[in-house]
C-alpha cells in the first residue's frame, strides 16, 4: 500500500537522497519539473540494460527504489525526458498541440506519483505512454499515425464519462479542436489520473483530482466558444469521419437548485423545500453517474456546538428524502458547517434567513448551470 514504507527505509532516503522539487501550479493546475538537483559527485551514472534489465519506462524497477542510487538514476531519466520535450519545442513543435500537451501530461502524472511513492504500475506506464509519444514526435511522425486514443493505465477506473465525451466532441469539431488542442489533452490523462487515485483511495481522496479535471473541463467549453461562438456540434463517432453535424435548434439545460432553506431553530423541510427537492430528484434519477454533496448551515446566533448540531439535522433531513426517494447512499456526501461559513454577516432577519440553509453541490455531466434560488426562504418576524 501506498507510503506504508519501513522505517529503516525512510532514514536511508532523508539522510541520503536531496527532495524532487516541483514547481507550484500553474494558473491552469498543472505541474512542471525543475532540473533536480543532486551533488554532481554523488550523482551515480544510470544502470545499462547491460548492467541490470530496466522496464520499458526507463525507470528502476519498484521494489529496487529505496535506495538513494536507485533513485537518483530514476530522477535523472526523469530529468533527461523532461529536457528531450524542452529541445522539441527548441525545434518548433509547439507547446500547444495536442501530443505535446499529452506527453507533459503523462510526465507530470509520472513524476507526481513517483515523487509520492506511489508503488502500483502507474509511473512505469505513465512514463511509458510520456516517452512512446516523444520518440514519436522525434521521428517527426504524422498526427493521424500517432491518433488520439487515450490508453487507461494500470488499474485506473474510467471516471465522469460526460468528460470523456467532452473530449471526444472537441476532438470531432474541426473548427473548434485547434483552439483547445492541449486543454483536451490534459483533461484526457487527468481523467485517467483521477481514476487512479479513485481506484487506489477512493471518492473522496480523489476530488482534488477530479475537480482539477473539473476546471479543464469549463476552459475547454469556454475556449471553443470564444474560438467560434454558436452552438457546439453534437457528438459523432470518431469512426465516422469526424464529421461536423450542427445542433439545429440547442435546448440550455435546465439550472439546479442551489439548496434549500429552514425556519428559525428547526430542521424539518417546508412544502416549498419538498417542491425543490423533488426537482432534484428527477434530475439524479435521469442521470446515474450525478453525485450531490450537501452543506448545513446555520445563521450566526447561537453557541457553536448548537449550532453545528442544528446543521447536521439538517443536512439529515435533506439526505434522508434522497434516500427515501431512491437515490442511493454512495451517490451523496454531507457535511455540516453550523455558522462557520455564513453567506451574509448582518443582523436582520433576512440574512438570517438566508444563512438557514443547506447547499447543493454537484457533480454532474455536461457542466450543469446553478440557479440561485429563494423561493423558501423562511423569515421570521422581526421582533
Amino acid at each position: 500500500m501506498r507510503h506504508l514504507i519501513p522505517y529503516l527505509m525512510i532514514f536511508f532516503l532523508t539522510t541520503s537522497v536531496q527532495a524532487t522539487e516541483m514547481t507550484p501550479p500553474a494558473a491552469d493546475g498543472a505541474l512542471t519539473l525543475r532540473s533536480f538537483s543532486e551533488p554532481e559527485e554523488k550523482t551515480p551514472t544510470p544502470m545499462s540494460k547491460e548492467e541490470s534489465p530496466l522496464p520499458e519506462s526507463g525507470l528502476n524497477e519498484e521494489e529496487t527504489r529505496v535506495v538513494d542510487s536507485i533513485i537518483a538514476a530514476d530522477r535523472q531519466q526523469l530529468t533527461l525526458t523532461q529536457q528531450r520535450l524542452a529541445t522539441l519545442n527548441s525545434d518548433g513543435v509547439a507547446m500547444a498541440t495536442y501530443h505535446f500537451a499529452k506527453a507533459q501530461a503523462w510526465l507530470d502524472m509520472a513524476v507526481d506519483n513517483y515523487n509520492e511513492n506511489d508503488r502500483t504500475v502507474v509511473v512505469d506506464e505513465a512514463m511509458q505512454q510520456a516517452l512512446t509519444i516523444i520518440d514519436q514526435l522525434e521521428q517527426k511522425v504524422s498526427r493521424e499515425q500517432m491518433g488520439m486514443e487515450t490508453a487507461m493505465i494500470g488499474e485506473s477506473l474510467r471516471v465522469r464519462e460526460d468528460l470523456w465525451k467532452l473530449t471526444e466532441r472537441m476532438k470531432a469539431d474541426a473548427v473548434r479542436f485547434p483552439c483547445v488542442e492541449p486543454l483536451v489533452a490534459r483533461l484526457e490523462v487527468q481523467l485517467v489520473w483521477s481514476g487512479h487515485e479513485q481506484s487506489e483511495m477512493g471518492w473522496r481522496q480523489s476530488k482534488p483530482y477530479l475537480q482539477q479535471a473539473e476546471k479543464l473541463g469549463r476552459q475547454i467549453i469556454e475556449e471553443a466558444e470564444k474560438c467560434n461562438p454558436g452552438p457546439l456540434v453534437e457528438l459523432v463517432p470518431l469512426n465516422e469521419c469526424m464529421q461536423m453535424q450542427p445542433v439545429a435548434q440547442p435546448v440550455p439545460p435546465m439550472p439546479f437548485p442551489n439548496g434549500v432553506h429552514f425556519a428559525l431553530d428547526s430542521a424539518e423541510l417546508s412544502e416549498k423545500s419538498l417542491k425543490i427537492l423533488e426537482q432534484v430528484v428527477q434530475e439524479l434519477t435521469l442521470d446515474e453517474v450525478l453525485q450531490i454533496e450537501l452543506h448545513g448551515h446555520t445563521d450566526k446566533r447561537g453557541n457553536i456546538d448548537y449550532n453545528r448540531r442544528l446543521s447536521e439535522r439538517r443536512v439529515k433531513s435533506v439526505r434522508d428524502y434522497l434516500l427515501t426517494a431512491g437515490i442511493t447512499e454512495k451517490r451523496i456526501l454531507t457535511e455540516a458547517h453550523g455558522k462557520n461559513r455564513l453567506l451574509f454577516s448582518d443582523d436582520d432577519v433576512e440574512a438570517h434567513a438566508r444563512n438557514r440553509r443547506v447547499e447543493f453541490i454537484y457533480y454532474r455531466l455536461e457542466f450543469q448551470p446553478i440557479i440561485l434560488q429563494d423561493s423558501d426562504l423562511q423569515i421570521e418576524d422581526a421582533e
